[in-house]
Formats: structure tokens, sequence, C-alpha cells
């Protein structure tokens, strides 16, 4: 088990430039990081292991509250269970995700020939909290009810039964495929739509 309380960690390409108010990959500052952390097993094979809590707080605005998980790994598969992310007005749980990588030789098959399926729990959503990486998301401070039945690829993502509400200014109820999200220039949705309000 590894236990973490209150740590700082930094790191900087000192040849960019900083920027302000935006999450920046190149000029990471975490502060008051906290975590405890098991590695239940380990061998040649496969791993089991847990994130019982994790939270910091990024210098760009981001702050993670809550960090939970436990994953399972062979050279088959990926199972993430009991998987909460909570930020501040954002509460996201996913009961389980498993991802097949039995056929799995490089990135683009990860991507493109890994079945995935995830057990979404009813999560609220508050795009604010995003702000840091959207910096127009920090106009829209109420929460978003989200459910789905997801399945597919990390790059052909179909999400079954999909139901989103924000507050009482929409209501979006149908399905969605999301295709080659790995490549923003060709990244696009397909959707259908059961029932919307606006």
């Amino acid at each position: 088990t590894i236990l973490l309380k209150r740590g700082n960690f930094s790191y900087d390409v000192k040849s960019i430039p900083h920027t302000s108010d935006k999450f920046n990959a190149n000029h990471i500052h975490i502060k008051d990081l906290n975590a405890k952390i098991a590695l239940n097993a380990l061998n040649k094979d496969s791993i089991h292991a847990e994130i019982k809590k994790m939270s910091f707080e990024e210098s760009s605005g981001f702050s993670l509250k809550k960090l939970a998980l436990e994953v399972s790994a062979t050279k088959d598969s990926t199972v993430l269970r009991h998987l909460e992310i909570k930020l501040p007005q954002t509460n996201l749980k996913i009961d389980q995700a498993h991802i097949l990588t039995e056929n799995v030789d490089s990135l683009p098959a990860l991507l493109n020939d890994s079945p995935v399926i995830l057990d979404m729990n009813p999560s609220q959503i508050c795009l604010k909290d995003l702000s840091a990486f959207v910096p127009a998301f920090r106009n829209f401070s109420e929460t978003i009810e989200l459910t789905a039945d997801i399945s597919g690829y990390i790059n052909d993502i179909f999400l079954k039964q999909l139901t989103l509400k924000y507050s009482d200014k929409m209501l979006f109820v149908g399905k969605m495929n999301m295709k080659d999200i790995s490549d923003p220039q060709k990244a696009h949705l397909i959707g259908e739509v059961n029932k919307l309000y606006i």
C-alpha cells in the first residue's frame, strides 16, 4: 500500500511558454496530492490494484476531489470496477468497464479492435469543472444528468439508451455513435433522437 499526504508535484518543459487559466501538459503543477493506492497482486502476466482514494489541485484551476477504482488486468483483458470520479460539482460513476486486449499488438489495434463495455450508473456532470481544458465551459454552471449503456471500440463507441438532462432547459433521449475520436480531424458523431426539448 502506498499512502501519500499533502504532496506537491511539478513538471515543466522550459522551452515552451506558460498559459494562464488553462491546463498545459508542458507545465503541470499539482498541490495537495493525497492518495491511497494498493497493489494487491503483480506477476509477469497479470496485475490487481486499487486506487482507494486520490485527490489534488492543479494550477490551471482543475480540482479532483476523489478518484477511486479497482483494476484487474491480464494479457487478454483489463477490467475496471467501481470507478468514481468526483469534481466540485461532477459525480461520475462506472460500475464496470471491460476491454478485451487478446489480439492487441499495437496502439491502432487497441483503438480499433479491442471491444469495450461500460456499465455506467446515473451520473452528474458539470461542464464548468472541465473549464481548465475547455475555457468556454466556464459559463455552464448547472449539472447535466447522464445515463447510458456504452459498448463498442475506443474509436467506435456506441451510446445506447442515452439520456442527457440539463436542468429544466434541455432533455435528450436517444442514441449516439462516436467515431474516430482519437483523430480530431476525422472525429464525428452519428445520432438518433427519440425525444428532445430545449
